[in-house]
């Protein structure tokens, strides 16, 4: 029969036979591509001059692509999540392919990150990469082989940024996580400690009539001092001063532990105070110093890597000029010694030329960089970027989560009947290994594919959007059995209390236990949220706390009068006017605004009490605004251990899982294009497209197209703009219909549960569906954000 079909269909069998063998052919040449580069020795190279170190990566707009300026010379900016940097370097780590890293810092400035908490997670992930050689001896287990030191080398043109201290500080401490600092001999190094200024607007919204009401419990929740005051108060210049010296402390003992032995000549007492008044340092006085190690003329990477390749090519053809090069005799030489007898004379000189040729590039190359670089220890022939290493891993994940998906389905076929284990038997795949090959195998992992953790991550001020993805996102959770425990990634400064308060009883609803991991900044509503958690992460530079609530209240009516602009109100009672921002205050208002004050800070000291299970004296005497470091906050006991993402998950696969080894998962989990086209309309999707997973310029055209109707539909500017055209008529029965004064929520805030200012702003334009609330993240704000 398949002849005769053979016979009735030569072309469609020829097509097909053409296919299959093409196929075949691109496999075996990708497989020997991939054996090749295995061969090789690579560097990861890590250019943080044009990094972008976010907690979340979003897509949604042209600036998110990253593109470069052609015409300026820029080179694209690599914008990358902090856990999966964190998690790249970890895999490189163990990687024997990866013989080394190289960090890359420019002209210094230009790493961006959200603050210090991703500094300190990059730092300490560098750290484990340069301690990956070490091996541990367990009783019972058989010891595995020594593993060669991976090099960690750092190259900058400077280390001063004209831009502030902070940032050559925040440089410089990434940098000494490497072994070998190199810096430009015109370079400089500024060191002068860490910097905080404050703006204050009280009297420029005074000038312009604006006047802001603000309720607080807690004489530290300094939120609205910028509103109402000039300068600092005794008690804003405590909180602040009180988390800028323990970082500064934080980053400077890091700093001289990690070069302890080359400034081994410095008593670290007074070292410190020394430096920081000592001005630039120049690149031969931070040399002597002991905080670089060389002053290249030139970034060293590409001449290392040309010589050690070099030096490959030439071991590969035998002309090394090692001394146990030729120390081994094979058979078919000994038989073959008469014919190289008889060959010319000239041909032994050629190959001893080649040699000489050899040994003298080596000699001049190493008398070149021997005051320059470390020569010894680069064994690097190739090097690789941190985004085609992402790309690599990625498509390595993917291949291999297929592979377990696979073994899953056959083991499930496997246990279903024994006919059906006989029959797969028969096909070569048998327990417990199944098409898994046996090096690869891991008892854990075939264990672990029943189990899953869930990383869900509030991210930036907690608003009603905010909210409403968390909830669903928890919500779906609930349904996943497989799901054994969530860790909650929070970096945000808080929000609005009712987003905050639903988020946090969503979380009380889960049925599985929540780990809590801090980023940058997880203060006021971000503890809120996190305060009933199994265990609690920060990192020792994260800021934290904040326990208080404020609210705001603005009065334009001076400044409308200024303008002639005049208004007149009929009030149905004392408290109808509250939120009219042209409606002067009375007492009534005042004590019920005072009243939710009240409530709102008593529910928050209750979180804490309850959560953290600490007297509500004991509550009180942490609370009333104060904001704290991550160590400080352990002393206190808000936080349980210090440490990133990645120590809170492996607590989590710890003491949360059964198999110790489970799926850990971004949720809500990336979806296909088709699975998001069939959910529109249905209501859960509707505003899910970060979540399908694209290329970045695909997500901008979807983002922008689904975009514009989500605007027109929920944007209440839009309603307002529409009412100033109708008849007189219509505008009577508007001023009295919902949504009229539309604007009004944005000028009086309820009670806010944010630790700045840019934060409760943002609050409020999410709230009322303003786009423009992405634009206030450029705004700089103490708190790094």
């Amino acid at each position: 029969m398949i002849s005769q079909a053979i016979r009735n269909n030569p072309w469609k069998t020829l097509g097909v036979t053409g296919l299959v063998a093409s196929s075949i052919y691109r496999r075996r040449k990708e497989e020997a591509r991939r054996m090749e580069d295995a061969k090789k020795k690579k560097v990861l190279v890590l250019p943080f001059y044009r990094m972008k170190v976010v907690e979340e990566k979003s897509p949604t707009s042209l600036s998110s692509l990253g593109a470069g300026n052609p015409q300026s010379g820029r080179e694209k900016t690599i914008e990358m999540p902090a856990d999966e940097l964190v998690n790249l370097i970890h895999e490189a780590a163990q990687d024997p392919s990866i013989v080394g890293l190289y960090g890359v810092f420019g002209n210094g400035g230009t790493f961006s990150t959200g603050g210090w908490a991703h500094l300190e997670e990059v730092r300490n992930a560098i750290r484990v990469f340069g301690t990956s050689h070490r091996t541990h001896k367990e009783p019972g287990v058989e010891t595995p082989p020594p593993r060669d030191r991976k090099a960690l080398y750092a190259y900058s043109n400077t280390f001063a940024n004209p831009m502030g201290s902070t940032q050559s500080m925040q440089d410089f401490f990434v940098a000494t996580a490497f072994s070998k600092i190199h810096m430009q001999p015109q370079g400089d190094l500024n060191l002068f400690g860490l910097h905080a200024t404050n703006a204050f607007f009280r009297d420029f919204l005074h000038k312009y009539g604006i006047t802001v009401h603000v309720w607080k419990h807690g004489e530290y929740k300094n939120m609205a001092n910028r509103f109402t005051h000039s300068h600092f108060t005794k008690e804003h210049y405590e909180n602040v001063a009180g988390i800028l010296l323990p970082i500064h402390q934080h980053v400077c003992d890091a700093i001289y532990t990690s070069r302890h032995k080359q400034l081994r000549n410095f008593a670290p007492a007074k070292f410190w105070s020394m430096v920081e008044n000592a001005g630039s340092l120049p690149a031969h006085v931070a040399h002597q110093i002991g905080f670089v190690d060389y002053l290249p003329r030139i970034d060293p990477l590409d001449a290392l890597i040309k010589n050690n390749k070099q030096k490959a090519e030439d071991d590969s053809k035998g002309t090394s000029s090692s001394p146990t090069k030729g120390m081994e005799t094979k058979k078919e030489d000994l038989e073959g010694v008469e014919n190289r007898k008889n060959k010319p004379k000239n041909s032994t000189l050629s190959s001893k030329s080649k040699e000489e040729e050899s040994k003298n590039q080596e000699e001049c190359f190493a008398e070149k960089w021997k005051f320059e670089t470390d020569l010894d220890h680069f064994k690097a022939d190739s090097k690789i970027s941190i985004e085609e290493y992402a790309r690599r891993k990625t498509l390595e994940r993917q291949k291999e989560a297929k592979e377990w998906k696979f073994y899953q389905s056959l083991q499930d076929m496997s246990e279903s009947s024994v006919v059906m284990k006989g029959v797969l038997s028969l096909m070569g795949y048998s327990a417990p290994y199944f098409n898994i090959p046996k090096k690869k195998f891991s008892e854990a992992k075939a264990n672990g594919l029943k189990e899953k953790i869930a990383v869900v991550k509030i991210n930036g001020a907690i608003g009603e959007a905010t909210a409403r993805k968390a909830e669903k996102a928890l919500r779906k959770i609930k349904e996943q059995e497989d799901i054994k425990c969530v860790v909650l990634r929070v970096d945000s400064p808080g929000g609005s209390i009712n987003a905050c308060e639903t988020i946090y009883q969503e979380i009380q609803d889960l049925p599985q236990k929540v780990v809590v991991s801090f980023g940058n900044v997880s203060a006021s509503g971000g503890y809120y949220i996190s305060a009933n958690a199994e265990r609690i992460f920060a990192s020792p530079t994260t800021i934290t706390g904040s326990i208080g609530v404020v609210m705001l209240r603005m009065d334009f009516r001076a400044l409308a009068k200024q303008y002639g602009i005049t208004f007149d109100s009929i009030p149905t009672s004392s408290l109808s006017g509250s939120f009219d921002p042209f409606y002067p205050m009375n007492q009534q208002m005042n004590e019920n605004f005072l009243n939710g004050a009240d409530r709102a800070y008593h529910r928050f000291k209750s979180l804490v009490s309850s959560g953290r299970d600490l007297e509500m004296e004991a509550v009180e005497a942490i609370a009333k605004g104060r904001v704290f470091s991550g160590e400080q906050a352990q002393q206190f006991g808000l936080v349980d251990e210090l440490g990133g993402l990645d120590r809170a998950v492996a607590y989590a696969q710890r003491n949360l899982t059964t198999s110790g080894a489970a799926q850990v998962v971004q949720w809500p989990p990336k979806k296909s294009l088709v699975d998001f086209l069939m959910g529109r309309g249905k209501g859960d999707d509707e505003d899910d497209l970060e979540n399908v997973e694209l290329p970045n310029v695909v997500h901008v055209a979807l983002n922008n197209f689904f975009g514009e109707f989500r605007l027109l539909r929920n944007s209440p500017w839009l309603r307002i703009s529409s009412f100033s055209a109708s008849s007189g008529s219509e505008n009577e029965a508007n001023a009295i219909s919902p949504g009229s004064f539309a604007p009004v929520p944005l000028v009086t805030s309820g009670v806010m549960l944010t630790a700045d200012e840019n934060t409760a702003i943002q609050c409020l334009l999410e709230d009322n569906d303003i786009p423009q609330a992405k634009f206030l993240s450029r705004i700089p704000s103490l708190f790094g954000k």
